[in-house]
């Protein structure tokens, strides 16, 4: 407020959530005539995409989307792609599989109505006529052809969603794309009014997901936003103008939310070489001169450039649209494409299920309702007190992972694999007996034979025979045999024991039997 104040400026502030919410509290506190009530606190675009992409893998945990992914990715950098960790590569999987999903209602639709596929080619050649040169955006844009494809694809996608509640659920994670898809937009774009309404679109997502802390302060934020108009005119205008973003080139497609340059330049260089991580401290003195000092250093750099004749430029070409990049998209897409293909989800089974493993939900599963979850506790909230309102988690919707957990109690289940290493972990301190954990079921199936999720382990051939052969006495006399204690089960893979005996011809079952024995 006081540099503010020094310079005439209004003073605008970009927080993550946690921040934002404390911020928030303070400003609601201070007295009126204090100059904090006059501060504008944003929320940060790039941190609420990361929610928006967590709430989005944990809607369709156990839904099959995981395994779907990992046909292009590995297994651990998945699990931090669905928990919103891995931006990059998350959204760059959401949108394979989107892709592929779509090809799948286009075929469905250009076999119910053969005359879609002329629209396609219509509007591939006003494409490659643009491309050429030949063709403004702006008449592509108002082709006849695009609003037709829209409205056909629509209207198809509500049919599916009416077949099953599988196909639903899948309609709805292309939704949940599509509202991602408009918060980097929004923010590429400079569009303030996008950027609004792709926020307000998160709000129900955030709600059936169980995240109430975005939830709440998206609501907030939403809130102080629309009122911007009147409470601050000048700003609203600088908003509208797309000064909300930030832009490091003149690019049109290149705005960027505060908070992720933040995190590119001035996090970078805090703890790159010459940052304070590297020797001058982080006292709250160094900290200040460090921060103040940034725009001076920017303006040596700025001039050492020119008077070296070097300068820092970025391509006029997009590293997506690169010859390598276009290449390894085209490869992904048809893996994602064979595996979405043998376990499609739009089919007429009216049942809710895991599309890969096949398993059915229960009975409670309602994720595929999650926009109609979310919405009505968005409802609840209008009236309620902002700092003291409290989230329901029994409210969120019931996805299908939390259907193969373990209930703890009425309304909180936990996945049994966490459960059972917890067990293990309190038995280590001999607050337990490992045989008093051990004498519980503490698993819905054997994790010895289960990766989790209804996933078989592989099996592990060699190791078990080498168990087996250690177990199983030999006695060396003329007629070799084997003694297998009468009270142990063995369970074998009678395809291994093929390649180990030989049937003799004529030979009876219980010959046979007595020599596997």
């Amino acid at each position: 407020c006081g540099l503010s104040s020094r310079h005439n400026m209004p003073t605008i502030i970009t927080f993550d959530q946690p921040l934002f919410w404390k911020a928030s509290e303070i400003v609601n506190c201070v007295p009126d005539d204090s100059p904090i009530r006059n501060v504008i606190l944003l929320l940060g675009t790039f941190h609420t995409f990361m929610n928006l992409l967590g709430a989005i893998g944990s809607l369709m945990d156990g839904s099959g989307l995981k395994e779907i992914m990992e046909t292009v990715y590995g297994e651990n950098a998945v699990t931090h792609m669905l928990s919103g960790k891995a931006v990059q590569r998350a959204f760059r999987a959401h949108l394979l599989v989107d892709q592929c999903l779509t090809r799948q209602i286009v075929a469905k639709i250009v076999e119910d109505e053969p005359g879609f596929q002329d629209q396609v080619a219509e509007l591939e050649r006003l494409y490659v006529l643009m491309e050429a040169g030949e063709c403004d955006l702006m008449s592509l844009l108002e082709s006849d052809c695009i609003d037709r494809i829209h409205n056909t694809l629509t209207l198809k996608k509500d049919e599916l969603a009416r077949t099953s509640k599988t196909s639903k659920l899948w309609v709805n994670y292309q939704h949940m794309i599509g509202i991602a898809r408009a918060l980097v937009a929004a923010d590429r774009m400079g569009s303030w009014e996008m950027h609004l309404s792709a926020v307000s679109a998160c709000l129900p997502i955030f709600a059936a997901a169980g995240h109430p802390n975005y939830l709440k302060s998206a609501h907030l934020y939403l809130q102080k936003m629309y009122a911007l108009k009147d409470d601050n005119p000048e700003v609203h205008q600088k908003f509208q103008s797309g000064f909300h973003v930030i832009r490091r080139s003149s690019q049109y497609w290149a705005g960027l939310g505060s908070d992720l340059v933040i995190e590119q330049t001035l996090m970078r260089s805090l703890k790159s070489q010459g940052g304070l991580t590297r020797g001058s401290g982080m006292s709250e003195h160094q900290r200040t001169v460090w921060a103040m000092s940034s725009t001076v250093s920017s303006t040596y750099n700025l001039a050492m450039q020119d008077l070296t004749a070097r300068s820092y430029t970025t391509s006029e070409q997009h590293k997506e649209l690169s010859a390598s990049r276009v290449r390894r998209d085209e490869t992904d897409v048809s893996k994602v494409a064979e595996k979405l293909d043998s376990f499609t989800p739009f089919s007429a089974d009216e049942s809710l299920r895991n599309i890969i493993t096949g398993i059915n939900a229960n009975e409670d599963v309602n994720v595929q309702d999650l926009f109609e979850i979310g919405k009505d506790i968005v409802q609840k909230m209008d009236g309620q007190p902002v700092f003291s309102y409290s989230h329901k988690r029994s409210l969120k919707a019931k996805t299908l992972a939390s259907s193969k957990n373990v209930k703890v109690s009425a309304d909180r289940s936990i996945d049994p694999a966490l459960l059972f290493q917890r067990c293990l972990v309190v038995s280590q301190t001999g607050d337990l007996r490992l045989d008093d954990v051990m004498s519980y079921e503490l698993c819905l199936y054997p994790m010895s034979l289960f990766e989790g999720k209804g996933i078989l382990r592989q099996a592990d051939k060699p190791q078990l025979s080498e168990a087996l052969r250690n177990h199983v006495k030999t006695k060396s006399d003329s007629a070799v045999t084997q003694t297998v204690p009468v009270t142990e089960h063995i369970v074998l893979d009678g395809g291994s024991l093929l390649h180990r005996l030989k049937w003799k011809e004529g030979c009876t079952y219980s010959s046979i039997a007595d020599d596997y024995a």
